[in-house]
């Protein structure tokens, strides 16, 4: 049975960010930029475990900004049990302004990685199938494909691309909100996601399923 909720359905909440027009990036100045990304991200920004960082290659540009606006102005990262959100934050302030931020996401977007390898086993994609399509409605923000949407309903902001990021990732992310350790109370759709995580993920399973499911959409 699908479940009814007068907000926007799981996981798009917290990744929703402003879809205002971008200023055009440096690809070539924003380069320069990723040297201090690739430690963390990858020289492909493919992503690393070791250092607990997602994959950028792939992603929307817009994702991408916001995500780089929120860690700057405080809005992600804040809470100091998110260990690995408060050193990217730390890092986004290193950021000399606005111009340099789309440069390096001019860059990133010129990156290629491959698809991650599945590294969390006790998932049931099958079962993760069901909750994404059906009972959870996930794929109103995100797509069937987990595709991401710029604009879904209309409501001027965005899903980002779930498909093709490390099962890992997603799954930290997800317990990040249930736990209420990610977003800010300033920022709505977090404080969204919190809500849909905390009454639709009852228990690691549940997130594991999930997770398992978009590691194997690409």
């Amino acid at each position: 049975m699908k479940h009814v909720y007068i907000y926007i359905p799981l996981i798009c909440l917290s990744f929703l960010f402003p879809t205002h027009a971008l200023s055009k990036g440096d690809p070539i100045k924003g380069k320069d930029v990723y040297g201090i990304c690739v430690a963390c991200h990858g020289q492909n920004g493919e992503g690393l475990r070791a250092t607990n960082s997602p994959r950028l290659a792939g992603q929307q540009d817009w994702y991408l900004v916001s995500q780089l606006e929120k860690f700057r102005s405080g809005l992600r990262g804040a809470s100091s049990n998110d260990i690995h959100g408060s050193q990217m934050a730390a890092i986004g302030k290193t950021l000399a302004n606005e111009q340099s931020l789309l440069d390096v996401v001019a860059y990133i977007e010129t990156l290629e990685a491959g698809q991650p390898a599945r590294t969390e086993t006790t998932g049931d994609p099958k079962r993760g199938q069901s909750l994404f399509i059906d009972e959870l409605t996930c794929t109103n923000c995100h797509g069937p494909l987990g595709q991401g949407y710029k604009e879904p309903y209309g409501k001027g902001s965005g899903a980002p691309r779930l498909s093709g990021q490390h099962d890992w990732y997603l799954i930290r992310q997800l317990q990040n909100f249930k736990a209420g350790i990610r977003g800010d109370l300033k920022d709505k759709f977090a404080l969204e996601m919190r809500m849909r995580a905390k009454v639709d993920l009852q228990n690691d399973q549940v997130i594991k399923d999930v997770a398992a499911y978009l590691s194997t959409l690409k």
